[in-house]
């Protein structure tokens, strides 16, 4: 029997399902091992290569991994026919987000946009609604957090960059844009200021426990929405999800 070593991020969306399909080769068996969230996006890719066979990675690193000459490109294992399958049942342009220089160099077996979370129980006993623009939010009466370490921090500047109409990679930018930015910049201070160091410090995972357990965070304008925490016993408190506020005009 062929033995070989996975990594992927310590989540059951992230490793229970590969737990699952890995049973079901008969001839091959795979040991995975999990990392967290935080390993997930920061810790170097290519130390991982040197211990696994199989790694999950997210698609920022698509880069990095390329540019490590320690991976190789799905493409080049796959046939074509393969491929274009994969593309087809792909979702939106997750299969896209892993191209880099001419290859292919990971599948897209999971699929993440950011939302808004809250906790329908204490809207409810508020007698609150939830936000649908970013001024709502700003005057919501009850205490909101937004996972802010830095990749998080970055991810949150770009999507609503995005959502005021904003080239992402600022190739052209005007006053008016410009004007923008600083708007974002006021929201997301605005935000920090109101949780403080938890969301300094915590990545989605760690700032939806935080909100699921305790009785404190009632509503994040934009994290990601993991669905497990929607589900009943999953954490002490059931977090509900909506789409993300639109922006201030």
């Amino acid at each position: 029997m062929i033995k070989l070593y996975g990594i992927t991020w310590d989540d059951p969306r992230g490793y229970d399902s590969l737990v699952y399909i890995s049973q079901k080769y008969k001839d091959l068996s795979i040991q995975w091992d999990k990392r967290s969230l935080y390993d997930f996006t920061v810790y170097p890719l290519d130390k991982l290569a040197k211990s696994y066979d199989l790694v999950v990675v997210d698609y920022p690193s698509v880069g990095d991994i390329a540019e490590s000459k320690m991976y190789v490109p799905i493409d080049e294992i796959l046939t074509k026919k393969e491929l274009e399958f994969i593309q087809r049942i792909s979702i939106g342009k997750t299969y896209e987000s892993y191209l880099y220089n001419g290859h292919l160099w990971a599948l897209p077996i999971d699929a993440a946009t950011q939302v808004s979370a809250y906790r329908e129980d204490m809207f409810r006993k508020l007698g609150l609604r939830v936000p649908k623009t970013w001024r709502q939010v700003i005057k919501l009466k009850c205490k909101i957090g937004m996972p802010l370490s830095p990749i998080h921090a970055h991810s949150s500047f770009i999507t609503m960059c995005a959502n005021y109409f904003l080239d992402p990679f600022f190739i052209k930018l005007n006053q008016y844009d410009i004007r923008k930015i600083y708007t974002i910049l006021d929201i997301m201070k605005f935000i920090s200021d109101k949780c403080g160091e938890l969301c300094l410090k915590s990545d989605p995972i760690k700032l939806l426990n935080y909100m699921a357990e305790g009785e404190e965070i009632c509503y994040i304008p934009l994290t990601y929405g993991y669905y497990n925490y929607s589900r009943d016993n999953y954490r002490k408190n059931v977090i509900n999800y909506a789409n993300i506020p639109f922006k201030m005009e």
